[in-house]
C-alpha cells in the first residue's frame, strides 16, 4: 500500500520534523526560509523564492519569513506578489512539483539571508551521492524549534523497477510501482537515509543541496513528498524535484516573468488567490542577473 506524505502540514495533522537529522544553523543555510506556516522555500534571487507547487494550496503561502535558526525568532522577509506554478504540475501524481514565488519587494541580504546557487542545467546527482535536506518541520507542537538537516543518499531513478522491488526495506511494493512510479523520470531525485530517517511534514519546498567539485554548496532539489514504510514515520524514500531538470523553466521565469510561466497565482488586494492563465508578456518584468543564481 502506498503511504505518500506531502511534506507540508497544518496544525490539525500529526506533524514531524526531519527524522534522524541533526541541528544546524541559518548561517550555514542562509537561503532557507519559511513559506507561510506549512512549508519551506529557497531564496534564489532578491525577489524570487523556489518552493513546492503544492505549497501554494495553503492560504498563508504569501508570507515569507526567515533569517533565524530558531523559528520563534523569524523576521518577515516579504510578501508574495505572484506564484509561478510549473505549467506541467500534476497534483494527483505530484510531478513537476515546483513553483517560483515572486515577491512584492526585494529581500535585504545579510549573513543570515542569502540566495542559493543553482546547480547547472547538466548537473547530475550520482547514485549514492550524499545530498542534504533541511527544514523546520515540527516533531510536536512543543518540539524542537531549531533548523535541522539530514544527510541522504541518492537512489536510482524510479525507472529502475528491479532496484526498488529488490529492496523491500524502502517500502515500495510492486502494486505501488505499477500504479504510481512508472510516471517519474529524472525530474525527481529519490533518496533515503540508512537509519530510516528523512524529510517529513513541514519540510515541503525546502532545499536539497550537495557540494560540487569545488566544494561549493549548490541547490539540486526542492523537497516534495515522502513514501513511508510505516504510516506517519517518514522512514522510507524522500523525493525532491530536480532543479537541474527544471533549470530552463526556472531561468526563463526569472528573466521573462509571465511570458514563459503561463500558470500563475495572482494575489489580489483582498488577499484572495486567483489562479489564471496568462497570455500577455509583462513588459515591466524584472530582469535578473543570472550570476546570482547559477553555480560557478
Amino acid at each position: 500500500m502506498r503511504l505518500i506524505i506531502l511534506l507540508s502540514f497544518t496544525l490539525s495533522l500529526s506533524v514531524h520534523a526531519i527524522t534522524k537529522g541533526k541541528r544546524t544553523t541559518i548561517e550555514d543555510n542562509p537561503w532557507q526560509i519559511r513559506v507561510g506556516k506549512n512549508c519551506a522555500g529557497v531564496i534564489i534571487a532578491k525577489k524570487y523564492i523556489l518552493t513546492a507547487a503544492h505549497c501554494t494550496d495553503y492560504s498563508d503561502f504569501r508570507t515569507i519569513e526567515g533569517g533565524a535558526t530558531d523559528r520563534r525568532k523569524f523576521q518577515q522577509l516579504g510578501k508574495v506578489k505572484k506564484a509561478h506554478i510549473h505549467p506541467r504540475y500534476n497534483p494527483d501524481l505530484i510531478t513537476n512539483d515546483i513553483a517560483i514565488l515572486e515577491l512584492e519587494n526585494e529581500i535585504e541580504f545579510s549573513d543570515k539571508v542569502q540566495p542559493a546557487q543553482l546547480a547547472p542545467r547538466d548537473y547530475k546527482v550520482k547514485r549514492d551521492q550524499n545530498i542534504t535536506a533541511s527544514g523546520w518541520g515540527w516533531s510536536s507542537p512543543q518540539g524542537d524549534y531549531n533548523l535541522r538537516n539530514i544527510e541522504l543518499n541518492k537512489l536510482p531513478f524510479f525507472n529502475n523497477k528491479k532496484f526498488y522491488l529488490d529492496n523491500p526495506q524502502l517500502g515500495i511494493t510492486n502494486e505501488d510501482y505499477l500504479q504510481y512510479y512508472t510516471e517519474y523520470n529524472d525530474s525527481v531525485i529519490p533518496s533515503n537515509n540508512n537509519e530510516s530517517g528523512g524529510t517529513c511534514d513541514g519540510d515541503s519546498g525546502g532545499p536539497v543541496t550537495t557540494k560540487n567539485d569545488s566544494d561549493k554548496v549548490i541547490l539540486v532539489g526542492i523537497t516534495s513528498f515522502a513514501h513511508d514504510k510505516t504510516e506517519g514515520e517518514c522512514d522510507g524514500v524522500s523525493v525532491s524535484s530536480s532543479t537541474s531538470h527544471h533549470y530552463d523553466w526556472i531561468m526563463s521565469t526569472l528573466l521573462k516573468g509571465e511570458e514563459t510561466s503561463p500558470t500563475s497565482v495572482h494575489i489580489n488586494n483582498d488577499n484572495r488567490e486567483d489562479k489564471t492563465i496568462s497570455s500577455s508578456v509583462n513588459s515591466q518584468s524584472q530582469k535578473v542577473n543570472s550570476s546570482s543564481v547559477i553555480a560557478e
